[in-house]
């Protein structure tokens, strides 16, 4: 599955050369989001949209367990409360 986003900084600008470019790349028009926002502007719920339908698609293999079980700096014991999730 192929999901597209396609983004324009303001409403005078059209998104349409970008969902051409993503149909022509195999995306289904039903699997592409779109918002109006500027560039620097974190706001667009379609983004998030597609973020949050990236996660539920990817997930670890088999092989890649072991070194998710180690811990992160960044968020102590994340990791391994997913893992014990995915084994579960």
């Amino acid at each position: 599955m192929i999901i597209g986003y396609a983004r324009v900084s303001t409403d005078d600008q059209t998104t349409q050369n970008q969902i051409d470019a993503l149909v022509k790349a195999g995306c289904d028009r039903k699997n592409i989001y779109q918002d109006v926002a500027s560039g620097g502007v974190y706001d667009r719920p379609q983004l998030h949209v597609v973020l949050h339908r990236l996660r539920l698609l990817v997930f670890p293999t088999r092989t890649a367990l072991q070194q998710l079980k180690r811990p992160s700096r960044r968020s102590p014991g994340y990791t391994e409360r997913r893992v014990k999730a995915s084994e579960g």
